[in-house]
């Protein structure tokens, strides 16, 4: 194996992520609750809260502005995610001589189902969650493995969908690159 760590983000990434789709399903359990609320609360400070492993799922749901019971959102808070092209899973597996590690800003329930779903996301030589660590990518710290690996002499390449956090890597001297899409993807040359 070559001493070159590659580093990919999950929503946006690897999987889509659909709040509009979990939003959407919240209405049809109750119709008087408001769609714009909804999709503010999966960008809120209590969502940070979660991907941040300081409040559980069903404690989050519990704070949704909706007269829907949390248990009745599990499921489709769950099922927000959406498979990228097959072209994800083709690049994924040609990446054998390469270590490769998943970062991700997410809760427990969400990186279960995604697994469970998405079975090529299984073959990561380890994962960097956020819910496990405490810490969201740009928080203090939220980098540290990744400097720690070029401290050890490797190679370390990261990709994130999200512009201030491949700026954030970048200012701790990851070589982080902006994701766009798969039939785009420079690859590790």
């Amino acid at each position: 194996m070559s001493k070159a760590l590659l580093v990919f983000d999950l929503g946006g990434v690897l999987v889509d992520v659909e709040f509009p789709r979990f939003a959407h399903a919240v209405l049809d359990r109750d119709p008087d609750a408001d769609l714009d609320e909804l999709l503010a609360a999966c960008a809120s400070p209590a969502k940070a809260d979660l991907d941040r492993g300081r409040i559980s799922p069903r404690e989050f749901l519990a704070q949704l502005p909706t007269r829907a019971k949390a248990d009745s959102l599990f499921p489709l808070w769950s099922g927000i995610f959406a498979a990228r092209p097959a072209a994800a899973a083709a690049a994924l597996a040609r990446l054998t001589s390469y270590e490769t590690w998943m970062l991700s800003d997410t809760d427990p329930a969400h990186f279960l189902r995604v697994l469970n779903d998405h079975p090529y996301l299984r073959g990561f030589d380890r994962y960097l969650l956020s819910y496990d660590r405490g810490l969201i990518k740009g928080d203090e710290g939220s980098f540290d493995p990744l400097i720690a690996k070029l401290n050890d002499g490797w190679t370390v390449r990261f990709w994130d969908d999200r512009p201030e956090l491949v700026d954030a890597a970048r200012s701790h001297g990851i070589d982080a690159r902006l994701f766009t899409t798969w039939d785009e993807w420079e690859g590790v040359a």
